[in-house]
């Protein structure tokens, strides 16, 4: 376990700064507990024993330490209350965890017990409400109390990570390990990034269970005993965090291996068998789960609810027919969230979806680095995975929320296109900028006709 003197005297300072920060919230167990996992955080860092690792967890951890104040305070100012528009899904991840942790031996519960206590058999986040009530219980007996503030505290360790995971996904795939460290410490501090991060949200934990399971898969390449036991573990917790995500992982695990057979060069072949495999075993899943219906009837509804609740192109694109509706989608997707070039609203949106304008450069040159990675038969598996999450989010739920997982295989892409040196490159790039600029203004000057 490595480890230089300079970055632990940094940690040492952001650790001196950050607590004074949340003392001034008034939360002085919390601080003890943030102590706890920030020396946890290190712990597990520093098993990478890789210099650029360590410190991208250090800058993305610092930074989203200190945005989950500002976003703390700025909820409170926007909806008097330090949650998502005043109280949604965090709260109500909060309150069911308050139900569980207040049964007798919640914790021998098994998932199908904990949703009869919450009287939400079709609960699909029981998983996270179950990790909620493990702080619970470790606030009351342990710290000070249970403060909102510990998720959000752990969503900035699980942040960290998963950008270095996704580090080393994509490190075998350029020798410019510079411009690659650049792209996931850009990710780590998009605002719309930051913002889902400083709310008591699964995502982000969901987000690197995820990329966990992607990185074991590579990992196979090593030592398959290993990896097969730890894609299990994580796959089983992912399915008691976001059981929809099941069946596009064991997609990409097919066709990873579909890769290293043979008649991998038979194309065809591979993405017949391949799909077909799909199709036959998330069928049987979403049949166990009786989960198929119930994310056509979320999409639909959700179209219905936006189409109703918005005004402008939101409203045209949610209540377009189904038949031009994927199309709109896609195109809308690179421009979410809408940029709000006026303070005057809520001060969170005008912050976060300030990234926008970068997030659409970002996306140009992400395309680009998929196409130089075609080339490479070991990177397919990841491109895979990130036309899946990309689609999953764009013509699926559309929630903000969601965003966050296409967005690191972009920002990876975007890395490897950064590493090429190349005239095309250099013009794409400036392409990227100006049609950036312009959608941007565009979209503003329209939002505000």
């Amino acid at each position: 376990m490595y480890l230089e003197k300079s970055l632990l005297l940094y940690f040492l300072l952001a650790m001196i700064f950050l607590f004074g920060l949340i003392i001034g919230l008034e939360v002085s167990g919390v601080s003890v507990f943030y102590c706890a996992v920030a020396i946890l955080g290190l712990l597990v860092t520093a098993l990478f024993r890789r210099r650029p690792c360590q410190y991208l967890y250090f800058f993305i951890y610092s930074i989203s330490t200190l945005f989950i104040v500002i976003f703390y305070e700025l909820s409170i100012y926007d909806f008097g209350a330090p949650y998502y528009l005043g109280g949604s899904d965090d709260l109500a991840y909060e309150n069911d965890a308050l139900i569980l942790f207040a049964s007798p031996k919640w914790w021998l519960y098994s998932p199908a017990k904990i949703g009869e206590v919450l009287n939400a058999p079709w609960h699909n986040s029981k998983g996270y409400v179950y990790f909620l009530t493990i702080l619970h219980f470790f606030g009351e007996k342990v710290f000070d109390g249970y403060n909102t503030i510990v998720p959000r505290q752990l969503n900035a360790i699980f942040l960290a990570l998963t950008c270095v995971v996704f580090f080393k996904i994509f490190e075998p795939f350029t020798k410019d390990k510079k411009k690659l460290l650049l792209a996931f410490s850009l990710f780590g501090t998009m605002p719309i990034v930051q913002y889902i991060s400083s709310h008591v949200f699964r995502d982000v934990g969901t987000l690197l269970v995820v990329a966990l399971i992607i990185y074991f898969i590579k990992y196979s390449e090593k030592s398959k005993i290993k990896s097969v036991f730890f894609v299990l573990l994580f796959s089983a917790i992912l399915s008691q965090l976001r059981v929809f995500y099941v069946p596009f992982l064991i997609l990409i695990i097919l066709f990873f291996g579909a890769s290293k057979c043979s008649f991998y060069k038979n194309k065809i072949l591979m993405s017949t068998l391949t799909f077909l495999s799909f199709l036959v075993i998330s069928s049987l899943i979403y049949y166990d789960y009786g989960v198929l219906g119930e994310i056509v009837n979320s999409v639909l509804s959700y179209n219905k609810y936006v189409a109703q609740m918005s005004d402008g192109y939101s409203k045209v694109i949610f209540s377009s027919p189904l038949i031009v509706q994927p199309f709109l989608r896609i195109a809308y997707s690179v421009v979410y969230p809408v940029p709000v070039l006026s303070p005057g609203g809520q001060a969170s949106a005008f912050i976060y979806s300030l990234g926008t304008l970068f997030q659409i450069f970002v996306f140009f040159l992400g395309v680009r680095g998929i196409f130089l990675l075609s080339r490479e038969s070991r990177a397919h598996y990841v491109i895979l995975a990130a036309v899946i999450f990309y689609l999953a989010f764009s013509l699926g739920t559309f929630t903000f929320r969601h965003q966050l997982f296409f967005m690191p295989f972009i920002f990876g892409f975007f890395g490897v296109a950064l590493s090429i040196k190349s005239m095309n490159n250099v013009l794409i790039t400036f392409f990227a900028a100006f049609v950036s600029i312009s959608i941007f203004g565009l979209l503003g000057f329209i939002r505000y006709l």
